[in-house]
């Protein structure tokens, strides 16, 4: 067994534990204090691990697995796009700074003050530390107001925030931040599939039709071998993008958003057949089906469409 199996398996068996599914405790110091993962791919001269994107793809897996409340992605990204900032990067590590990301609308900057409107930040509310951007400039904002939102995807929370010439620094490049979350949200999204795709086998095993399990009819077992293909693939483009974020390679800018792309459109497809294989009890509002569901449709839409991620990656490929 690899470290990384290790890692797997140690996360796992603390979130089957601390963050069950619908579970509405706050997780966060837990995670931090005893396992330390907010920390994970930061320097040890900052307080973190000194880990690389395949550990925190293996993580990220995990929470993706169980919808994890928490801001966890955003935090990781957060420590591992800020630069030159070593308090921020301190308290990121250590789980005392919780991040949320606003990356997808350009703020105006005027010296060390930022200003506009927010409309959907995920994990905002709660948030400690605001990164938004300006053109390809990363800023970090302390000390803001969320107007939490109702929405969708109840395991991911949003906010609304307004900025008025609030106080800010640049501490990175927001173009990196961006590949970063997109590679993040495909790893969170493979890790989801894989979950959806354990609840149907173990629905088909045990769910009888005509004196048979369901998964003994060759059609349906031919739809979950197609949804393995495609979490498989999906897989195997975050994996070549975590690699390329971990070796700091210059083709990350073309994998991260194609690992976007490919996981989002995978998600979606597995999390609406997850519900269609699980037949009436799919719909019902008891069944985990439909956490998975909304959250595949709303990682979708989030920070670029699969069309707007695969044009990106073509243009920066040419």
């Amino acid at each position: 067994m690899s470290d990384l199996d290790d890692l797997r398996d140690s996360v796992r068996g603390f979130l089957d534990k601390h963050a069950p599914l619908r579970g509405d405790g706050d997780t966060w110091p837990r995670l931090s204090t005893e396992l330390g993962l907010p920390g994970l791919a930061v320097a040890e001269a900052h307080g973190g691990s000194g880990g690389s994107w395949l550990e925190l793809a293996v993580v990220l897996e995990e929470t993706g697995r169980c919808l994890l409340r928490a801001p966890y992605l955003s935090t990781v990204v957060a420590a591992a796009a800020v630069t030159g900032a070593d308090d921020l990067l301190t308290s990121l590590a250590d789980g005392s700074t919780r991040a949320a990301l606003a990356l997808d609308e350009d703020v105006q900057v005027d010296g060390d003050r930022v200003s506009g409107t927010l409309a959907q930040v995920v994990d905002a509310p709660g948030a400690d530390l605001l990164l938004v951007r300006t053109g390809g400039a990363l800023y970090a904002v302390e000390g803001f107001e969320v107007e939490p939102l109702t929405t969708l995807d109840e395991t991911r929370p949003q906010g609304r925030v307004v900025l008025t010439r609030a106080p800010a620094r640049a501490v990175g490049d927001a173009d990196r931040a961006r590949d970063l979350l997109h590679l993040g949200l495909a790893a969170e999204s493979v890790g989801a599939m894989r979950r959806c795709l354990e609840l149907t086998v173990e629905h088909l095993k045990v769910r009888e039709q005509f004196g048979r399990p369901l998964g003994s009819f060759q059609a349906l077992r031919h739809r979950v071998a197609d949804l393995t293909v495609a979490t498989e693939a999906a897989a195997s483009s975050t994996w070549y993008a975590a690699k390329a974020a971990a070796d700091d390679a210059p083709h990350l800018p073309v994998a991260a958003p194609l690992a976007k792309a490919t996981a989002a459109d995978a998600f979606a497809q597995v999390a609406g057949e997850t519900i269609q294989l699980h037949g009436g009890i799919g719909f019902t509002w008891e069944h985990d089906a439909h956490l998975f569901f909304k959250r595949a449709w709303t990682t979708r839409l989030m920070h670029g469409s699969s069309l707007d991620l695969r044009r990106l990656a073509y243009d920066r490929a040419h």
